[in-house]
Formats: C-alpha cells, structure tokens, sequence
C-alpha cells in the first residue's frame, strides 16, 4: 500500500490564508493555483509568481502540484485537502496524466483518466469563492515520454502519451469549452529542455512564460 504522501514546505505555505496577502486598495491578490502531479511541484509556479511581479500584476501562485500523483490519487488529493477552499483560487491551472502513462501500478487505462479528469474538473468549476465567483480552469497537455525507466516507463507509455492522453485532454477542453495550454507541443519543439521524464530548469521556465501568455489577459481584466 502507498503511504499517503505529505504535502510538500511549497504548498503548505502557500495554503496559509490569502488574507495575510492584499493589495494597496485592501483588496486581495489574485489567486492562481497551479494543480497537477510533480512537474507541477517543481519550480514552474516560482518562475510564474516572479513573471506576474516583474509585471506588476498583483498574483499570488499556489504550488498545488504533489510529487507522484495520478488523475485519480489527485482527485482523492483534492477533495480531502480542502486546497480549493483554503485558496480560493480565481484560476487553476491543471495539468495531470505522465503517471498514468507508467506501466506499474500507477498504469490508468485512458477511458478512466478521461473519467477521473472530468471529476476534477467538475469538482474545480463546482467550487464557489467568498466573492460568488467559480475558478477559470486552464488545462495543459503533458511533455513527451523521451526516456526508459524500468519498471516505470516504456515504448507503451510514450505512445500512450501522443495516441491517448494528450487527446483525451484536448478532448476535455473542447468539450467543456476550456483554455489549452500545449505543453507537449513547446517539448516537442525544444527536446533539449527535456532530458529525462521532467524538464531542466530552462523547460520550466518555458513552462512558465507559456502560462503567463494565456493568462496574462484573463488577469488583467479580473483585475481592472
């Protein structure tokens, strides 16, 4: 059985309540919540929060990516954290799927990760703030499968990648009408920023500034 993993020092922190954090006018920061498994727990939302400051846009970015997780253990993750309360994020940015590619018990047969996906985002858009407000969902493809690791990813996963999950994804924006961000196509056209299952620092910031172009707009109007 897996031990239930801790939240990661990032998320913990960033869970404190947002009303220690407001603006001049009193107002608070924007929320942005960065959901998702551990190429999310990793440094991008650190680089996204320091894009929006150099911007001079009030945001705060919640680290809510936890290391291992698949569609379904994120799903649990979410409805027994209370993150969405806790937050109250205006967007969250969700992007889940490379450990459902693995080939250990992780392995989630594509019509279950569609399954679970739109749970999340069921459970996301269902979610009120104070304010009467829903989160704005952003969803992002995952990268490429661009290395074998025994026991954990093969031929089959990054097949899986291309030929089911990513199009399971793009499927769940259309559908539901969701902004997409293609973070398999921005590997696909840098390889060198992704050397093994998770990008190099150079990958996250690409990530981040991919993030800031889509949002970007959405914030300024939220914050006019």
């Amino acid at each position: 059985m897996r031990r239930r993993p801790r939240l990661p020092l990032a998320l913990l922190v960033c869970l404190l309540p947002v009303s220690v954090a407001t603006t001049a006018a009193g107002r608070g920061p924007i929320i942005v919540l960065a959901a998702g498994d551990s190429i999310t727990a990793a440094s991008y939302p650190a680089h996204l929060q320091a894009l929006f400051d150099a911007a001079k846009l009030t945001v705060r970015v919640v680290n809510g990516g936890v290391k291992g997780h698949t569609s379904g253990e994120y799903l649990a993750f979410l409805k027994t954290s209370r993150l969405l309360r806790r937050t109250n994020p205006d967007f969250v940015l969700l992007q889940l799927g490379t450990n459902d590619v693995r080939i250990d018990a992780d392995r989630t047969e594509t019509p279950r990760f569609y399954r679970q996906m739109s749970e999340i985002l069921d459970h996301v858009q269902d979610h009120r703030n104070p304010d009467g407000t829903r989160p704005v969902v952003f969803l992002s493809t995952i990268p490429p499968i661009v290395v074998t690791i025994p026991q954990r990813f093969d031929e089959s996963s990054r097949r899986r990648v291309t030929d089911e999950i990513n199009p399971a994804i793009r499927r769940l924006a259309r559908e539901r009408g969701l902004p997409l961000v293609e973070t398999y196509e921005l590997f696909a056209r840098h390889p060198e920023w992704l050397p093994e299952i998770h990008p190099n620092e150079e990958g996250y910031r690409a990530i981040a500034h991919q993030w800031l172009e889509v949002l970007a707009p959405h914030v300024r109007r939220r914050a006019a």
